[in-house]
């Protein structure tokens, strides 16, 4: 699920997503940085991190390691009901997760198996992303990490309808959201593991991320090659 929200967001999420055999920017059905006459229906519903079924996204990843480019698409298997709520069951990066995207709330379930020994399987909820929210809402999300281990995950809107340019691609209307994940372990504490910055385009999704470990170093910085939604 950490993944998940490094690429979405994420993700997606993590992560989230788009195809190589584009130019450097592919605009698919008029799904361009331009947000201005997108139909935002359907899949695409989720203004801020469309959900549909084929989307293809090239990310270059630069790490300590080196520089990588990841490229995921997402398929849509069946729809899957959780508790209530109605959510898209999805494969990409050899995983399954579950979406929902409800008044522009984005919100993944996945399945993760508890470290520190564990052996029971758990269930992660996320919220990754209220676009419906204003500068400077917060919210967190806790999940069981098992044998007493708790997870939780901070998040912040820091700055709505800006500007960012990413791979040379100015993209006109973008939502920072910085997070901070931590842990509590039983007999050692609450350590924090991570803080990052995402950064969605209306219209597109994820474009940007830059996570930081607990010393705030920068582990990842995660750029938008290309991408193709259908």
């Amino acid at each position: 699920m950490a993944r998940l929200l490094q690429i979405c967001l994420a993700v997606f999420l993590t992560s989230i997503m788009l195809v190589a055999c584009v130019k450097n920017q592919s605009f698919e059905n008029g799904m361009s940085p331009n947000p201005n006459g997108t139909n935002f229906t359907g899949c695409k519903s989720c203004k801020y991190l469309p959900w549909c079924d084929g989307s293809v996204y090239t990310y270059i990843d630069s790490a300590a390691g080196g520089i990588n480019t990841q490229t995921t698409t997402l398929s849509i298997v069946s729809d899957t009901v959780i508790g209530t709520t109605t959510y898209s069951k999805t494969l990409f990066d050899g995983q399954t997760y579950y979406h929902n995207c409800s008044n522009d709330i984005s919100t993944i379930v996945g399945i993760n198996t508890p470290g520190f020994g564990g052996s029971t399987v758990a269930q992660t909820k996320n919220v990754v992303l209220r676009a419906n929210a204003n500068v400077g809402a917060t919210w967190s999300d806790v999940n069981d990490g098992g044998n007493g281990v708790v997870n939780t995950t901070n998040y912040e809107i820091i700055s709505m309808g800006t500007t960012r340019t990413v791979v040379g691609v100015l993209y006109p209307d973008v939502i920072q959201v910085t997070q901070s994940t931590s842990t509590s372990i039983p007999g050692v504490g609450t350590s924090i593991l991570s803080t990052a910055d995402y950064y969605y385009a209306k219209g597109v999704g994820l474009i940007e991320s830059m996570t930081r470990n607990s010393n705030g170093l920068t582990i990842q910085h995660r750029v938008l090659e290309t991408y193709s939604i259908p």
